[in-house]
């Protein structure tokens, strides 16, 4: 979702503010560390609290059903309404951040970060 807003804006995904340049959409990695605690890190903690289903297997990582659980809960938060200046779906918040970065690099314009109000 990241990455097809970034190109959507007319933004090289090539090219990184904070990961080291590589063959991969970096600059859509260095976009996800703004939304990341918010969405992802949020969902594992509910997840975590919410049931019983988050498990490791022997090798320590999550099961399939943890896996589903916490994907669940993902989605849940996109697609959930959030203030940002309005009521907002989270994949509208993530286009208008495109547009805001691609205006800051492009017209010398501030960028301001989505910072999420809990």
């Amino acid at each position: 979702m990241i990455q097809a807003a970034l190109i959507k804006a007319g933004l090289g995904i090539n090219i990184s503010f904070l990961h080291s340049l590589d063959k991969k959409p970096v600059l859509v990695f260095d976009v996800i560390e703004e939304f990341r605690t918010f969405i992802v890190d949020r969902a594992i903690v509910f997840a975590l609290n919410k049931s019983d289903d988050i498990k490791v297997d022997v090798d320590g990582r999550l099961t399939k059903e943890a896996k589903k659980r916490i994907i669940e809960e993902v989605n849940e938060r996109m697609a959930s309404l959030h203030i940002y200046k309005k009521k907002r779906k989270m994949e509208d918040i993530i286009e208008l951040q495109a547009y805001a970065l691609a205006n800051a690099i492009n017209e010398d314009k501030k960028y301001k970060s989505f910072i999420a109000r809990f």
